[in-house]
């Protein structure tokens, strides 16, 4: 009964792992675009001052 609910608590987890995965993949392009962004501001903020 244990091992059972262990399998699929196993099986559970399983899957959104690899969601995580790939959404975590896409979070870091997109956190890169707005460091990007972030610095690119930050250049131009310096420039004026």
């Amino acid at each position: 009964m244990i091992a059972s609910t262990h399998a699929e608590k196993l099986g559970f987890t399983g899957t959104p792992c690899a969601v995580l995965v790939r959404q975590h993949s896409n979070m870091n392009s997109m956190m890169k675009v707005i460091m990007g962004f972030f610095l690119s501001y930050l250049g131009l903020y310096k420039l004026i001052t």
